[in-house]
């Protein structure tokens, strides 16, 4: 598995080759957002995970990914990207997350960078697949000034299963929806995606 993501890892990444002058750093995820979409399609094709097969033990299984996802109002034609993080315990049905490093990629090529995160405020795992809703604020930065922009508010569901990767169970697939109300409209539709990590000794 092709491993993108730490926390983040998407300004980092970004932030390569960035260069200074009279109008300040400069900040580029075009080849994130690459990266991400065909890491997507990648997943889109794995196969879920019979219920037998599911985690037997309780406990909570971390599950590190991205989304990939386009506007569909606000800010048209938008690509956005985000660092995800799953936490699932297949016995309780629990489910635990949360979103950061929420960037955009505009139709003119301006790169939007955010600070803030947003949590699971409900969420289960059923049979291998799983729901949850995010929500939280977030603040936008002009990565050129260094300026903060307004307060967003957002709201953003989870339909997905798990599937089957290098191993057993040890990948999530599925559908992101999200409004967000405020500064940055940027309400979209689109994958995530997210691999097991391993448990800590």
């Amino acid at each position: 598995m092709k491993k993108i993501m730490m926390t983040g890892s998407i300004l980092a990444l970004s932030a390569c080759g960035t260069s200074g002058g009279s109008d300040g750093p400069t900040f580029d995820i075009s080849d994130d957002v690459t990266a991400f979409a065909a890491e997507a399609d990648r997943f889109r094709v794995l196969s879920p995970t019979g219920v037998a097969d599911l985690p037997p033990t309780a406990g909570f299984v971390t599950y590190d990914g991205q989304i990939s996802a386009r506007t569909t109002r606000g800010l048209n034609d938008a690509d956005v990207i985000a660092d995800i993080q799953f936490q699932i315990d297949f016995v309780s049905t629990e489910v635990d997350g949360s979103m950061t490093n929420i960037a955009v990629l505009t139709r003119t090529g301006e790169s939007i960078s955010t600070t803030g995160t947003l949590n699971v405020v409900s969420g289960a795992e059923a049979d291998g697949t799983i729901s949850a809703r995010m929500e939280g604020t977030i603040e936008s930065i002009r990565l050129r000034d260094n300026q903060p922009g307004g307060m967003t508010f957002g709201r953003v569901d989870f339909t997905g299963n798990i599937v089957n990767d290098d191993s057993t169970a040890d990948g999530l697939f599925g559908s992101v929806e999200a409004d967000f109300e405020g500064d940055l409209p940027i309400p979209f539709a689109g994958d995530f995606y997210a691999s097991q990590q391993p448990v800590a000794p």
